[in-house]
Order: C-alpha cells, then sequence, then structure tokens
C-alpha cells in the first residue's frame, strides 16, 4: 500500500489503475537506466546485484520478504522473486535482521488513550481497582458528587426573602467553579501524566532501534491528548500484529510496550498549572 490517496468521488479501480502505471512507469525508468550504468574499471554494472540488493531494500522498507510476493504468493513469478529475495537476506529474515538494509524512516505511532482505555476494557473488575480508566469516566466522579451536592442543598422555598436567594445562588456558584476547576486539574493531570508516558515509551523505542543498529531515522508519533480518538483513519492508532502493517514499527512498539509499564497513577501538577493549560 502506498500513501497515494485517491481524491474524494474517484472510482477506486481507477485510482488504482493510474497510480499502479504512475509506479510501473518510474520503475522501469529507474531500471533501465540502472542497466545502462557502466563500471569505470569493470564496464557493465553488476544488474542482477543492483536489483537483488534493491529488493532487500524494499523487504525490509515494508518488513519481510513475504510482503513482496503477497499480492500472488505460489505463481511461477512470486517462487523465482522469492528465490531472489531468500538469496539475498535470507530466507527466514524477520524485521530485526532486515532493519540494517532497511532505507525508508521507521514512524511508530503511540496513542496513549488507547492504550490505556483498552487496557482498562479488558481488565478484570480487582484489577481495575489499580488502572486508570478513560478521563471521561473519571470525570463522572466528579460530576456524581456535584449531583449529590445539589441534593443535599436545595434551594429556598417559594416566596423566601431575597437575601436568602442570593446567598443561595451565590453558594450554587461557587460549587460549580469549585467542580469546574476540579475537572480542570484532572484533566490536565492526565495530559501530564499521558506526556510523561509517551516520553518514557518514545526513550525506549529508540534504544531499541540503537541496539538493533537501526541505521534509519525513527519517530514515535505520540499522541497525548486524553481525549482523542482513535477510530476515525486520520486518527493516530496503535499498531498491531498485522501482516499488512510496518512489522518493524510494530517490533519496536511491542518492545516499548512491554519496557514502559502503563501509568496506574496520575502526576501531580499545581492547580495553578492546569488553570494555564486551560
Amino acid at each position: 500500500m502506498t500513501n497515494h490517496q485517491p481524491e474524494p468521488g474517484t472510482d477506486p479501480a481507477e485510482a488504482y489503475a493510474t497510480e499502479y502505471r504512475r509506479l510501473w512507469d518510474a520503475t522501469v525508468a529507474t531500471l533501465t537506466a540502472a542497466v545502462q550504468l557502466d563500471h569505470p574499471q569493470h564496464g557493465p554494472v553488476d544488474f542482477s546485484d543492483f536489483l537483488a540488493s534493491a529488493l532487500g531494500a524494499v523487504a525490509a522498507n515494508v518488513g519481510s520478504a513475504n510482503r513482496i510476493t503477497a499480492g500472488r504468493p505460489g505463481s511461477w513469478e512470486s517462487d523465482a522473486l522469492s528465490q531472489l529475495v531468500g538469496g539475498t537476506v535470507g530466507y527466514d529474515a524477520d524485521p530485526v535482521v532486515l532493519a540494517p538494509r532497511r532505507t525508508l524512516p521507521v514512524i511508530v505511532p503511540l496513542n496513549v488513550a488507547q492504550l490505556v482505555t483498552e487496557a482498562y476494557q479488558d481488565a478484570s473488575t480487582a484489577q481495575r481497582e489499580t488502572m486508570l480508566p478513560h478521563v471521561d469516566d473519571a470525570a463522572q466522579v466528579l460530576y456524581r458528587a456535584g449531583e449529590e451536592w445539589s441534593a443535599q442543598h436545595p434551594g429556598p422555598t417559594e416566596g423566601a426573602p431575597a437575601e436568602e436567594w442570593d446567598a443561595y445562588n451565590a453558594a450554587v456558584d461557587a460549587q460549580a467553579a469549585q467542580e469546574e476547576a476540579a475537572e480542570e486539574l484532572l484533566r490536565a493531570r492526565y495530559a501530564a501524566t499521558f506526556q510523561a508516558y509517551a516520553e518514557a515509551f518514545t526513550a525506549a523505542v529508540l534504544d531499541t532501534a540503537r541496539a538493533i543498529g537501526l541505521a534509519v531515522d525513527v519517530e514515535v508519533k505520540a499522541e497525548t491528548d486524553p481525549e482523542a480518538g482513535w477510530w476515525d483513519p486520520t486518527d493516530t492508532i496503535n499498531p498491531a500484529d498485522d501482516e499488512r502493517g510496518d512489522a518493524l514499527a510494530w517490533h519496536l512498539w511491542e518492545a516499548a510496550h512491554d519496557r514502559v509499564p502503563l501509568p496506574r497513577a496520575l502526576v501531580e501538577i499545581p492547580a495553578e498549572a492546569a488553570e494555564e493549560e486551560q
């Protein structure tokens, strides 16, 4: 899958055919130029080596040699190509073995809200006692406290003096302001906690990348907004062990996930800091 996205309203089959032809033309032009390249001492380029090493880099960029033949495995073309790529990079090469051949940057997505929320949802009732729920669920505690305050502080009876009403309204306003400040502080603490987790996660990803000798750039695309979604294709979504995804990005993500514990307590921040973030 390329990063090319068809224009809205474009027929998908037509868009595919157009992009296929564009890539085919560019590939033919590049390979033709490579065949015509002459070594200054040895004459014609070793095109077989050129093509084999290029395909090895492609396998590294997509995470496995199998991705190269996934469109029609078992065909004679795929079998021949598998022999060429396997002979170059190894027949059982995993993303870590392929990593030194990679030429594209590695983008590792991280959605902290998704990670924390899904872990909470998958946990048992007992486990949830020491875990963070979604920020909106955590805010429900504050809302219920506000409802309890209202129930315990009914308004003056009909015909009560204006002074009594003024005092009641002032108390309601003060309570509302207190609830708003508490919610702002809660959401700010979630944001600070998620940011701290993302920083530790990023450090773990980069450490693993160095350990496997990865030479290309690695970027952790971290979403730390506690209210962020992960349902829309435009959202930052945590990767999965999916043969269609970037296997090396998944390897780095999984290593960091195993190494960095999920946050179980909120970072303490001053109330004034929460007000400044609003």
